[in-house]
C-alpha cells in the first residue's frame, strides 16, 4: 500500500511530467513563431527532476530536438535511471 509519501512522489513525478511535456509543446510552438524560446539545459533539469517521461513523450509528439542527438541520449539515460530507482524502491518497500 503507498503511504502518503509514495503519494506525494507519485504527484511530484506526475506533475513534473505534464509541465515539461508543456515546455516542449510551447517551445516547439515557439521555433514557428521565432520568439524567445526555452533553453535545452531547461528541459533536461525537469527531466533530472522527474519530467523525463514528459520530455520522451514532447519528442516523440511534437518532434521536439529530434535532431539533437545528445538531448535523446541524455533523456532516454535519465528515464532508464528513473525507472531503475523506482523499481527499486519499490522491491525494497521504501515507497
Amino acid at each position: 500500500m503507498i503511504g502518503l509519501a509514495g503519494t506525494i512522489i507519485y504527484g511530484f513525478v506526475a506533475m513534473m511530467n505534464v509541465v515539461t511535456l508543456s515546455i516542449c509543446s510551447t517551445d516547439r510552438n515557439r521555433i514557428r513563431g521565432g520568439t524567445w524560446r526555452y533553453p535545452t539545459s531547461a528541459i533536461i533539469i525537469y527531466s533530472l527532476m522527474g519530467g523525463s517521461l514528459g520530455a520522451l513523450a514532447g519528442i516523440m509528439l511534437f518532434g521536439y530536438k529530434k535532431k539533437h542527438n545528445h538531448v535523446m541520449q541524455a533523456i532516454t539515460g535519465i528515464f532508464v535511471i528513473q525507472i531503475t530507482t523506482l523499481c527499486f524502491m519499490l522491491i525494497i518497500n521504501i515507497i
